[in-house]
């Protein structure tokens, strides 16, 4: 999958697009387990329990979005054998000061 994430930004920013909601979509729920977290990491078990029976998906398509969601700037950080650290500037900027715990 060959996307520019600018155009991802913007697609989650509008929320216009089938591809913008679905991505949207698992930023929603990414957030909900930043939110239900006491700390910043969220542990890899939590991600993919949500993330697979949500989207009906299988654990290695769940790991390609994690990268691509790195690489466009949603994730700030993937920690090998721990979890994932979203960005909060990105936070900040889609959804304001009051979601960010």
């Amino acid at each position: 999958m060959k996307c520019n994430s600018l155009a991802i930004k913007a697609q989650l920013q509008t929320n216009k697009s089938t591809d913008g909601k679905l991505y949207f979509l698992l930023f929603q729920r990414l957030l909900e387990l930043r939110t239900n977290s006491n700390s910043e990491l969220i542990k890899f078990p939590e991600v993919f329990i949500k993330l697979c029976k949500g989207f009906s998906a299988p654990k290695p398509f769940i790991w390609e979005l994690l990268f691509f969601l790195r690489d466009v700037g949603i994730i700030k950080e993937i920690k090998c054998g721990h979890g994932i650290i979203l960005n909060k500037e990105f936070i900040l900027k889609i959804l304001g000061e009051e979601k960010l715990i």
